[in-house]
């Protein structure tokens, strides 16, 4: 592919929401914020690759063509390899580190593993979120984020104080000075459960590190990211029965109690916002049409988590990507039960089965260690794989409760399978990964079909739910042993495209896009 024709695989979307539902000080406050979230963007690019700033900056400069293509491409990718293609080299002549800038380039997993095991005091700080790796002589040594990216952070915080200083909701304003000290300390726990508890206001503002999907040598640790978004009350509301409903949920788990998880502090906000901002891990494709947070254990145990569907995201994408793939990769008969409705009560449910199971892996000195340290590079892929089958597990329990219409127990498995393909068009990463695990284990149960005269796909409904039930078991059990080796069986048994897959997915239309290249028209 030529830049251009890289280019052409995302639909331009502007992402935005009414400025009059916001008073002056209200807009000078969003201004303060997209202000702060350009600092987290540079950090975010430092976390990558240490010459991203350079290099944006001389593209940035260029006046030749292909320069400017590169430079647009280089905003959807977050630095200058394709996510959608292999991590394919376009703008430099070398492959991107497996470990990003997190470690030295050079560093092996085989030489990570044997300096903590010859130095045990060091594995807390060198396996945390919040931290890098350097090279210091013959030694290693863990950088705190907050001195590693000061020069991003400080006018960061900064500009997170100027917002709070003018915020008329007095929670709000809290939450920005609590997360302006946490982005130069590292401490994240106040501002995180201070974040959780705010639900009202005209702002959903996420900022910080947080998702260690960059992190492909280990999966340690987190980037930054930043979303100012104004908050749809009403279809917040709408969601908050869902609340309701989660200790019922976490209760009736597919698996043994012990590997269910804590239910203290899963009764938290579901949240529906339209995003004017996004920088960071939330702009680069694919973009998030959803996400739960925070992901440190501590908090999901005590206060829980907050749920944020980005309604104009997901409007976005069911458009231009989901419903078109559907259409091509289904019978006529299922396609037709897709709705965007169905669609984004998945995509909630997904959400809210990111906080069912265990967060804290139980070790054999008795003491605990977050789940993440013990899937290591398996983490990302088994937890998105655990968030959409118990997410499907979930909508046909509520469907068949009548929470959700009786006739989703027929509708969501379509919409999951649409999802399968719609997914593993993206070229490769957690979230296909975890797609193509769910397709071929329901697949080799007989819940998912193919038309030998048209290749196209559909949903055997009676086989899906117990399929879907023994998977998520399985996925929970593995998540609640923290079992390495489990995971690494499931993902190297199921976590590839099968041939068949692969011939319907040639049938979609070429110039179907994979992702959307946002532009925000509130930061111009």
């Amino acid at each position: 592919m030529d830049l251009a024709q890289r280019l052409a695989r995302f639909a331009p979307v502007e992402l935005t929401a009414e400025r009059g539902r916001l008073s002056a000080r209200e807009q000078a406050v969003a201004e303060h914020l997209i202000s702060a979230g350009r600092r987290i963007g540079d950090a975010y690019l430092c976390q990558i690759w240490p010459g991203n700033l350079a290099l944006r900056e001389r593209l940035a400069a260029s006046p030749g063509p292909e320069d400017r293509l590169r430079l647009r491409l280089f905003e959807l990718m977050g630095g200058p390899w394709d996510t959608m293609d292999q991590r394919f080299p376009f703008a430099v002549d070398h492959p991107r580190p497996a470990g990003a800038a997190f470690y030295p380039e050079d560093l092996t997993k085989e030489e990570l593993t044997a300096w903590l095991e010859q130095h045990p005091a060091d594995r807390a700080a060198f396996s945390g979120y919040f931290s890098v790796i350097r090279r210091r002589g013959a030694a290693l040594a863990a950088v705190p984020f907050h001195e590693e990216y000061r020069e991003h952070l400080e006018p960061a915080a900064q500009s997170l104080e100027e917002a709070a200083r003018l915020a008329d909701y007095p929670p709000l304003a809290e939450y920005l000075r609590l997360r302006a000290r946490a982005l130069l300390d590292d401490d994240y726990f106040e501002s995180d459960c201070a974040w959780v508890a705010l639900q009202d206001g005209p702002f959903e503002v996420v900022v910080g590190p947080y998702e260690v999907y960059d992190d492909g040598l280990f999966g340690y640790k987190a980037s930054y990211e930043c979303m100012v978004a104004l908050r749809d009350v009403e279809e917040s509301a709408r969601f908050r029965a869902v609340v309701d409903a989660l200790p019922t949920l976490h209760a009736r788990l597919p698996v043994a109690p012990e590997y269910r998880g804590r239910v203290a502090g899963l009764a938290s906000p579901i949240v529906v916002a339209d995003t004017v901002y996004n920088s960071g891990q939330l702009t680069k494709v694919a973009i998030a049409t959803a996400f739960v947070l925070p992901n440190d254990a501590r908090i999901r145990t005590t206060v829980g988590t907050k749920k944020v569907m980005i309604k104009n995201v997901a409007r976005a994408k069911f458009a231009n990507i989901f419903y078109p793939v559907t259409l091509d990769v289904l019978t006529p008969e299922q396609a037709a039960m897709v709705t965007f409705e169905d669609y984004f009560a998945h995509v909630l449910l997904h959400e809210v089965s990111h906080a069912l199971g265990e967060r804290n892996i139980l070790q054999p000195d008795g003491s605990r260690i977050p789940l993440h340290q013990t899937l290591r590079d398996l983490y990302s892929p088994i937890e998105e794989c655990k968030a959409d089958i118990v997410g499907l597990y979930n909508v046909l329990f509520l469907a068949g409760e009548g929470f959700f219409p009786r006739e989703w127990r027929e509708s969501a498995p379509a919409t999951y399978v649409a999802g399968c393909f719609r997914m593993a068009r993206t070229g490769g990463g957690a979230h296909a990964r975890a797609n193509l695990i769910g397709f071929n284990f329901l697949r080799e149960r007989g819940a998912i079909r193919q038309d030998a005269a048209t290749g196209r796909f559909w949903a055997e409904a009676s086989a899906v739910g117990p399929a879907v039930e023994e998977l998520s078991g399985t996925l929970l059990q593995i998540e609640g042993r923290g079992d390495y080796a489990a995971a690494q069986a499931l993902v190297q048994r199921y976590a590839f495209m099968p041939p068949e897959m692969e011939q319907t997915l040639a049938q979609v239309r070429p110039d179907l896009p994979l992702d959307l290249a946002p532009t925000f028209p509130w930061a111009t």
